[in-house]
């Protein structure tokens, strides 16, 4: 009897030391589900625990990736490292194939698995080396439940044969059930913190871009007070390069420099140079909205470059320019570009209303001088100096028009909008043309003519030849800018005294006339150079002026297609050498008897005496018809 009680409270105080030993490990593994602590730290702690409990040297906690449904060892007690990385290296099953892990089939059913002998089993046959070399026997897996589903198996093994009870399964069930949910609660804890970072993520950059906003206001301000200050887009390209850090230019839109700056303290950023030819329109967008675009560096550019192009009313006023590694630079820099962009149309936009204004102005004053409606020349230079005109001393009056623009338009058929656009290019490149080649000169415009006044140091040949500097280059540069579109310029005599100016203008729209009526285009006509033919030219029809020098140079015309020798050169030198055959040859560099036998033969197929004076001047006005209407003439095309 004594030794039945005496059993019987061995096994009440063997399960009062499990309750115990129970009532521990769920303790300490809800202490665990608390912590912030990694996932595959909890679960080592809880497997140490589980492997106490049931007096297991090894334990292990296997789970299920949700990507590719595959169980891995992710906590473990006592097991060793490379046996851990064979089981994890072995999971190339997934749970829906028919062998797998040990494990899989625990975790495909839902039901705990006793192997009490791992070695009599096929399913441990691909880890037969492992479990050798860990060093167990027996094994058993339950399924880790949780309100989410199964999330993977807990396993326990023993170094011998052991078949675990029901009771044992028993208990390692209950604590896998606590086990999936610490995983659980983790994953949630996990999921919050993870939340949380992301939420501290989002408020930081709401933080970064209420800063940007904050500063990005302020330098919109700070740019746009300089223009309310009429500064000038001088101080808005150096407000920029201070901002930035490094060299600004600004570019009209003919990419003439307008304005630039060097960033203070950075010598090494000084403003990039443009060419005028660069080929801003086909270069590739730097930013997603286009708003600038990259220039490599080259012949165009004298270092990689950022553009950005200034605009109003869909036209393009300029061009701001910095270096391309500001492609690169913060949200904030991006931002002092876009915004400078803006205020330096606002100040071009204005100085161009300006300047329409004032040229108005002028327009009435000069319009006056040239239509002679001033008394004296003192109270056109006291009109002059009080509007900034400088009409002292020695004037040419030129009166410039394209040729034929009627007949260019017609053949590109422009819209309505690329008209206006074209006209405006015509107004800026004469205007340019004009400031750079003659700044003191004036320049006045009168629908589709442009008239100039022009200063010359002096009175005479030399004065005209200056300024004949200056009609050469409007006729270059239209012809350049403009393939198939010509100009034409009418030169007047010396204006010496601004009461006269009325008279010059006369002068430069006759020799304009004269040219256009003798279909001479693309060139520049003096009235000095026309003298006493003026007269006659102006009175006559083209088409009789035309038949008459025809029909007195064409004889010569045809024998020098026939035969290399230069009659009509050399009967010009004779008619302006005084008719001297020495002084011909020397001009010419041939031989006196040689210019003496030409003059014979010219006698011979026109028939004319050289002699006779009357004769000299239709040959004269003949060959001044020849030169104004140009290489045309010779070709019968005139």
């Amino acid at each position: 009897m004594d030794v039945t009680n005496d059993r019987a409270e061995e096994r009440l105080l063997a399960r009062i030391r499990r309750f115990e030993d129970e009532r521990r490990i769920f303790t300490e593994m809800n202490r665990l589900i608390g912590q912030p602590w990694p996932l595959r730290e909890i679960l080592d702690r809880i497997a140490t625990q589980v492997a106490e409990l049931l007096g297991a040297p090894f334990c292990a906690i296997l789970l299920c990736h949700s990507g590719d449904g595959l169980l891995t060892i992710e906590g473990a007690c006592g097991l060793d490292r490379d046996y851990i990385a064979c089981v994890n290296a072995n999971r190339t099953m997934r749970l829906d194939t028919i062998m797998g892990l040990p494990s899989d089939e625990v975790f495909r059913t839902g039901q705990p698995q006793v192997w009490a002998d791992v070695r009599a089993h096929p399913s441990f046959a691909r880890l037969r080396a492992a479990v050798q070399h860990q060093g167990y026997t027996s094994m058993v897996a339950v399924p880790l439940s949780s309100p989410d589903g199964i999330l993977g198996t807990l396993n326990c093994y023993r170094a011998a044969t052991h078949g675990f009870d029901d009771d044992e399964v028993a208990l390692l069930t209950t604590i896998a059930t606590h086990v999936a949910i610490a995983i659980h609660n983790a994953n949630l804890i996990n999921q919050l913190n993870a939340s949380i970072k992301q939420l501290s993520e989002l408020n930081a950059i709401i933080q970064r871009q209420h800063a940007v906003l904050t500063r990005s206001e302020d330098i919109h301000l700070r740019l746009t007070n300089l223009v309310l200050e009429e500064r000038g887009v001088q101080a808005v390209v150096e407000t920029l390069a201070l901002l930035l850090g490094c060299g600004v230019a600004l570019y009209d839109q003919r990419l003439e420099l307008i304005a630039d700056a060097s960033a203070p303290g950075t010598p090494a950023s000084a403003p990039i140079r443009l060419s005028p030819g660069a080929p801003i329109a086909s270069a590739p967008a730097a930013t997603q909205t286009q708003a600038l675009r990259r220039l490599p560096a080259g012949p165009h550019a004298s270092a990689p470059a950022l553009i950005g192009a200034i605009g109003a009313r869909g036209k393009t006023l300029g061009y701001l320019v910095v270096p391309e590694r500001i492609a690169h630079a913060g949200e904030l820099e991006q931002r002092a570009i876009e915004h400078a962009i803006t205020v330096c149309a606002l100040e071009l936009v204005k100085q161009r209303a300006a300047a329409d204004a004032e040229r108005r102005l002028s327009s009435d004053f000069l319009a006056d001088v040239l239509a002679g409606r001033f008394a004296t020349s003192k109270e056109i230079l006291r009109r002059a100096d009080y509007l900034g005109y400088d009409l002292a001393g020695p004037h040419h009056v030129l009166v410039g028009a394209v040729d034929q623009l009627a007949e260019y338009l017609a053949r590109r058929r422009p819209t309505e909008a690329q008209l206006v656009e074209l006209r405006q290019h015509l107004a800026d490149l004469i205007d340019q043309t004009v400031r750079h080649t003659s700044p003191r000169a004036i320049l006045i415009p009168q629908g589709e003519q442009t008239v100039i006044l022009a200063p010359a140091r002096a009175a005479g040949p030399d004065g005209e030849a200056e300024v004949a500097v200056l009609a050469d280059a409007l006729v270059d540069a239209i012809g350049r800018t403009f393939p198939g579109l010509t100009v034409s310029v009418g030169l007047s005599a010396p204006v010496v005294v601004p009461i006269d100016f009325g008279r010059g203008h006369q002068e430069a729209l006759d020799a304009l006339a004269i040219a256009r009526n003798l279909g001479s285009y693309g060139g520049v006509i003096s009235f000095d150079k026309l003298g006493v033919y003026s007269l006659l030219l102006k009175s006559s029809s083209r088409d009789e002026l035309l038949r008459f020098a025809h029909r007195t140079l064409d004889p010569l015309i045809a024998y020098e297609r026939k035969r290399p020798t230069p009659l009509l050169q050399t009967l010009e030198a004779f008619l302006q050498l005084g008719r001297s055959p020495q002084r011909i040859a020397a001009l010419l560099q041939v031989h006196a008897n040689t210019i003496k036998h030409r003059l014979q033969q010219i006698h011979q197929i026109t028939g004319i005496e050289l002699d006779d004076t009357q004769r000299l001047f239709e040959l004269q006005l003949a060959l001044l018809v020849r030169r104004l209407v140009g290489p045309h003439f010779d070709r019968g095309e005139a």
